[in-house]
């Protein structure tokens, strides 16, 4: 059995652990977007399962939304993440049909807050980073971007010189101010998030999925003794530890910031990390094809584990065995209520 058909069964069973996130957001029963076997082909990415993970963050979302069209500026979040301001029309047409784009926008802001306010990177970075997790939600929805974009940016310039007034809590950044996504801008984000991170990288530990990270978020674990180094034709080389990083944090952030479990944030995160991969040159399957590869060599190797692992992965996925096995390595993994509803008296006495 390999590991694709594994991850499926295991989705296939997931259960709820009813876990909120820093926002108060209850984290839906995994049950609400289990997949297929089918939907993990593309190395556990589906349209699918993205299109869910889009679609649920904004109805958990819209709460908090607020209307402002009179406001100079495309979207935003207030300092206190109680309200996004959305100043832009919620629909636009594409070949006759209304497409309602709200969503995306929301997407937007909630990865640029979750991933800027969580490691301290700067807005511009930030942004940068969201935008390509926008892009692959709205292509994936069948939009083109240049049209999408280019409906923004028109609404941008009709906004140009309105001295409307701005809320005083508004946080602004430079969201939607350009919308020229590029790969060196990509890069530089890249940089600058695992510089920021670097220092709390831990490669001492056992992680049978390969990377994970500590409950609070200070630490982002890789599994020990790997080789992270990736051969690309022409002889150049890939420290893929840097994407590995970048999709554990995104993943975290999206986790804790807005309550968003597993399965979704993974899904988002993921679309963020293939655009940094294809950035490089690299092609996503030769890629994934490594990650199966090492992620096969950390499976079952269990002496090791964190004691303050988030377990979150793990019991979204109802890995029953994997979490059993890392509590008898860590008892103290038993502390987090997730693990004990999974393993109820079987694991955790």
């Amino acid at each position: 059995m390999n590991l694709r058909t594994i991850f499926s069964i295991f989705l296939l069973f997931s259960v709820s652990i009813g876990q909120t996130g820093q926002a108060g957001i209850k984290r839906p029963p995994c049950r609400d977007f289990i997949g297929t076997a089918a939907a993990w082909v593309d190395t556990k990415i589906s349209g699918k399962m993205l299109d869910e993970a889009v679609n649920h963050l904004y109805r958990f979302l819209v709460p908090k939304i607020e209307t402002r069209k009179s406001l100079p500026l495309i979207a935003g979040c207030s300092r206190d993440e109680k309200t996004i301001y959305i100043a832009v029309d919620s629909h636009f047409y594409l070949n006759g049909s209304k497409r309602e784009i709200n969503r995306f926008i929301v997407l937007h802001i909630a990865y640029e807050t979750a991933i800027r306010r969580t490691y301290g990177i700067s807005t511009e970075s930030a942004t940068e980073l969201a935008t390509w997790a926008e892009r692959a939600a709205v292509e994936n929805a069948g939009i083109p971007w240049g049209k999408y974009r280019d409906f923004i940016l028109e609404q941008i310039q009709n906004k140009n010189g309105s001295r409307a007034q701005v809320p005083s809590d508004l946080l602004q950044n430079d969201y939607f101010s350009k919308k020229v996504l590029s790969k060196e801008g990509l890069m530089d984000a890249l940089e600058e998030l695992t510089s920021k991170v670097a220092s709390r990288v831990d490669e001492s530990y056992d992680i049978p999925y390969l990377a994970g990270y500590s409950l609070d978020g200070k630490e982002i674990y890789l599994h020990r003794g790997m080789k992270y180094k990736l051969l690309r034709l022409r002889g150049k080389t890939y420290d893929i530890r840097k994407t590995v990083v970048l999709h554990e944090a995104g993943e975290k952030a999206l986790m804790d910031h807005w309550g968003l479990n597993y399965p979704h944030a993974h899904q988002i995160t993921s679309r963020v990390e293939k655009a940094a991969v294809q950035a490089w040159g690299l092609q996503w399957s030769r890629y994934d094809q490594y990650l199966q590869e090492l992620i096969s060599k950390a499976w079952g190797r269990v002496s090791k584990i964190p004691p303050e692992l988030d377990m979150t992965p793990y019991c979204d996925e109802n890995d029953f065995d994997t979490v059993q096995a890392m509590v008898r390595s860590a008892p103290s993994l038993c502390q987090q209520n997730q693990v004990k509803e999974l393993l109820g008296g079987e694991g955790c006495l």
